[in-house]
């Protein structure tokens, strides 16, 4: 599965994020997945010995991307694991993704080439994607990143998403884990992200404008390796 499309991220107190949903509320709808309350979003980022992909964030490259799994809750007990690959040119995100059985997590995060123990399901990914796996064969679980997501798309064009995500919580990877043993990242602050194909609409627009709400580039990935990781190499 594959999605291209531009991603603009929001860190704010969650207070101010409600104050901006109760703004445009009657544009918007909750995503079916979150109708019963907000749903848990799990992911373990991986780089390289000398941490490439945090490198070439922190240097603010146009072209970059990273790899992680993810889960909807605890990665060792999700029905679903996804791979998936994240990458960036300019502020257009392109996400490409492959499920993978629950042997094939366990084999990669203990340490095992991932385009090996992907075998022929490599080719689920783009060319370009499967050739970064293949070159990089000592990709390494690094850190995990953890939190609840509420999601709402707009009623009349779905492809215009927002999420919001609270209690972010983080950890060096280093084994099975439980989320209450993770630690608080970003200082409590709850993040939001439009995710869009072309334009957003005025109403959203507006009200960014009127919360004073400003754009960061700063991931949950790079606080998360700027938290646990800096010092592995």
């Amino acid at each position: 599965m594959k999605f291209e499309r531009f991603e603009f991220k929001f860190s704010e107190e969650h207070v101010k994020l409600i104050d901006f949903l109760n703004r445009i509320e009657f544009s918007m709808k909750k995503d079916p997945y979150c109708a019963d309350g907000p749903y848990t979003v799990d992911s373990i980022y991986f780089d390289c010995k000398f941490l490439k992909d945090f490198h070439d964030k922190q240097n603010a490259l146009l072209v970059r991307g990273k790899f992680r799994l993810r889960a909807y809750g605890n990665i060792f007990h999700a029905k679903k694991v996804f791979l998936e690959y994240k990458g960036k040119h300019g502020d257009f995100v392109i996400k490409e993704r492959i499920e993978i059985t629950s042997e094939m997590v366990k084999m990669i995060l203990n340490g095992a080439p991932i385009s090996t123990i992907l075998g022929k399901n490599i080719n689920g990914f783009s060319y370009s994607v499967a050739k970064e796996l293949l070159m990089r064969p000592t990709l390494k679980p690094l850190t995990i990143v953890s939190y609840d997501r509420t999601a709402f798309i707009l009623k009349i064009d779905d492809r215009i998403r927002l999420t919001i995500d609270s209690d972010i919580r983080s950890k060096r990877y280093v084994g099975p884990y439980n989320r209450k043993d993770l630690f608080s990242m970003r200082g409590g602050l709850s993040v939001m992200e439009l995710k869009f194909e072309k334009d957003l609409p005025k109403i959203i627009n507006e009200a960014i404008k009127k919360l004073d709400m400003v754009r960061v580039s700063n991931s949950k990935a790079e606080f998360s390796f700027e938290e646990n990781a800096i010092h592995w190499i």
